[in-house]
């Protein structure tokens, strides 16, 4: 069992002291996670300081737009437009798509195929459905829908809060239905590097800075799209690497099959490699990124639901390198590992 270093805070402890502080910061709870890791919690955008200053292209509406791996088109205005819904660049990749799904059937409602990706492998920015467990995501449109999850950070949660108040139970069991019957296929490649490169936010997910600058990694994870181009135009095909520290999936298969101190290892919970028991989602080859960050939410008490308690307890007992170790572990137990 490995021994905790006995320098390294523990998550919760770091949150009430960044909380106690306070200097220049809000009052309200999710202010001080930003300092610990601002990388999780996705933004609309930031700027890439090495980009020339220039204007944005403009598209026509009836502009085609095209990927490199999908042998379909759309107008710009089909994938951009105020009634867009999900881009499905291959629908042959799985089953017809429920209404919900595919286009939003009420006003206020988006598809959930555009955030989760009609396969439902979902981004770093939100949760890959396919292959969960129904009456956990049961339990999860229940909590945004009573204010147990989503009432501040990150800005996805809060559009999940606004979706689940708009659609109707019948939407919600189609699309359930639809989810936790895809496999589960991962797209992530978890990749050990002591640097990587320096990045910025577009559309809720980091892509690399235009000069091609690399940076020391930290206590980071780094998730950006293979193909920075394509994923611009909602194919999420060719997935992501995730750039981890050296030593952080050795570390993090410890923290699942051995645990640490007082904590529990994860297959406890989670089941043999984290493929999931019962209610418990399974967690292995999903987004590192989105790992970490639920484990920061439940560490600082804006993640709840009736059966949080467990994991809000073991995440308070975590440092930010367990954190980042442990996602790392399970991402890369989807086989695509460098």
């Amino acid at each position: 069992m490995s021994p905790r270093p006995p320098a390294m805070p523990r998550l919760g402890a770091l949150l009430l002291a960044l909380m106690a502080c306070g200097a220049g910061m809000a009052s309200t709870a999710d202010q001080p996670l930003r300092p610990i890791a601002a990388w999780a919690y996705p933004q609309a955008s930031s700027p890439d300081p090495s980009a020339p200053d220039t204007k944005p292209a403009s598209h026509r509406p009836d502009e085609i737009v095209r990927v490199s791996d999908s042998p379909r088109s759309y107008r710009y205005g089909e994938l951009f437009g105020p009634h867009s819904g999900a881009a499905d660049w291959f629908p042959h990749d799985h089953p017809p798509l429920p209404a919900i799904v595919a286009h939003g059937t009420v006003p206020g409602a988006e598809s959930c195929g555009g955030c989760h990706v009609p396969d439902g492998t979902g981004v770093p920015a939100t949760a890959a459905l396919a292959g969960l467990p129904r009456d956990y995501m049961l339990e999860q449109i229940a909590a945004f829908r009573h204010g147990e999850r989503g009432r501040s950070e990150p800005a996805s949660a809060q559009m999940m809060v606004k979706e689940a108040g708009a659609i109707g139970d019948r939407d919600v069991a189609q699309a359930l239905d639809y989810f936790s019957r895809r496999p589960f296929k991962s797209n992530v490649r978890v990749v050990e590097s002591a640097t990587v490169p320096a990045t910025h936010w577009q559309v809720y997910v980091l892509q690399p800075d235009a000069d091609g600058h690399r940076e020391p990694i930290g206590q980071r994870i780094i998730e950006i799209p293979v193909r920075p181009d394509d994923y611009d135009k909602e194919d999420t095909h060719s997935g992501f690497t995730a750039y981890v520290p050296p030593g952080s999936i050795e570390r993090g298969a410890v923290l699942a099959t051995v645990g640490s101190g007082t904590l529990l290892p994860c297959e406890s919970c989670h089941g043999d490699r984290l493929q999931g028991r019962g209610t418990a989602p399974p967690l292995a080859g999903r987004s590192p990124t989105y790992i970490a960050r639920q484990l920061l939410l439940f560490a600082s008490g804006q993640r709840d639901s009736p059966n949080a308690a467990a994991m809000q307890h073991e995440a308070k007992q975590l440092t930010l390198q367990d954190a980042v170790s442990a996602a790392a572990y399970a991402a890369a137990l989807g086989g695509n590992r460098h």
